[in-house]
């Protein structure tokens, strides 16, 4: 009813086997991988989440599923105990999330159009949190319905972020003009300073004289930044950062940052990265010296695999695992972005690690994202 049908579906048969059955959804750079496991213990049909499975029989149907599988099957007695721990914390993890999402799925009539969504967070006024939320809407979906590049579509909008008591605080149903153009994605980013808590965020897109509908409903936790040592905002993904020749929807700091919602950048182009950083520690003089170090990791390549650690620049030979750049500022705060070179990186998952090194007050803050390198 969530999120539809599973991606893959696993029942084991056989003596002295539970009746069971355990779903897959796969992950992605906007869904975390969900699995869920069910069994009736004693006949009948009142089937239950179950947090840890101890069959062997169980288990080795769904060895290609995850790692955890593998281990429990061949863990000896000392071992057994942690990785069943660790196993009830990965489903525990899984229901929550499951529980507290929605990825909608539709009648035949309706084709599900791909909407994906990024949240950004950084420090706001008075103890308030600045949100970033970006949403897009891809133009190859629609002219696949008898549009032409050029053409324009009109899109029924509506997006509303509730408190966790369903209290509205924001809400907004509009239509857009959409110019079409291949491979081109139309951006929406809502801007919001809000108290730091727990918020329910909703979200549709009906592009007119199509069957496609797209949205997305999720519980998003909100940062608090009113803590007073070295401190990051959350990663944002972008598509352009440059100076901004004048004020608009998509300039914050001076610069014109476009986030990319499907948090995916391409080998052909640089990737942008934008971050703030807070509570910066200034020497008599009133400078802040510190250092960032940027590193990214190949977690999982494209078509499977676990990766390992790749080079940020340079050319074909160089396979350094991270770059350091030592910067000054006069004041606590400062906002940071760089272009990466990824040319030279293999397709697939990668996590994006920041660390900044406070050269004054030697203290250092971390902040990190995954990325998806198409």
């Amino acid at each position: 009813i969530r999120h539809g049908q599973p991606n893959d579906i696993a029942v084991t048969g056989g003596f002295d086997v539970p009746f069971n059955e355990s779903w897959l959804y796969y992950g992605s750079p906007q869904r975390a991988q969900m699995t869920f496991h069910f069994m009736v213990a004693k006949g009948g049909n009142d089937w239950r989440f179950t947090p840890i499975i101890k069959n062997s029989a169980i288990l080795e149907d769904r060895l290609t599923w995850d790692g955890i599988y593998y281990q429990l099957l061949k863990a000896d007695d000392l071992e057994r105990m942690g990785y069943e721990q660790k196993m009830a914390d990965m489903s525990r993890e899984n229901v929550i999330n499951g529980l507290s999402t929605d990825q909608h799925t539709w009648q035949d009539e309706i084709q599900p159009l791909e909407t994906p969504c990024a949240i950004s967070t950084f420090r706001g006024t008075d103890g308030q949190t600045l949100v970033d939320i970006t949403c897009g809407i891809p133009a190859n979906q629609l002219l696949e319905y008898g549009a032409e590049e050029g053409d324009t579509s009109i899109i029924d909008k509506g997006f509303s972020l509730h408190y966790k008591d369903y209290e509205v605080f924001h809400k907004e149903q509009t239509k857009a003009e959409v110019l079409l153009y291949k491979d081109k994605t139309y951006i929406d980013l809502y801007r919001f300073e809000v108290e730091p808590d727990t918020y329910r965020v909703a979200f549709h897109a009906k592009p007119e004289n199509t069957p496609l509908l797209g949205g997305m409903k999720f519980l998003q936790n909100v940062r608090d930044y009113s803590d007073t040592t070295l401190t990051l905002s959350d990663i944002q993904l972008a598509s352009i950062i440059r100076p901004a020749e004048e004020e608009g929807p998509y300039v914050k700091n001076g610069l014109l940052v476009v986030p990319s919602p499907s948090l995916c950048c391409f080998q052909e182009r640089p990737a942008y990265v934008y971050f703030e950083i807070y509570n910066l520690n200034l020497d008599p003089l009133g400078l802040a010296h510190y250092t960032i170090e940027y590193t990214l990791k190949l977690v999982k390549e494209k078509g499977g695999g676990i990766g390992s650690v790749f080079g940020l620049f340079g050319g074909k030979k160089k396979q350094a695992t991270s770059i350091k750049t030592e910067r000054e500022a006069n004041t606590e705060f400062s906002p940071e972005y760089i272009s990466l070179d990824v040319s030279n990186l293999k397709k697939g998952t990668y996590e994006l690690m920041v660390k900044v090194y406070d050269n004054n007050k030697q203290v250092m803050a971390t902040q990190s994202r995954q990325i998806a390198l198409l």
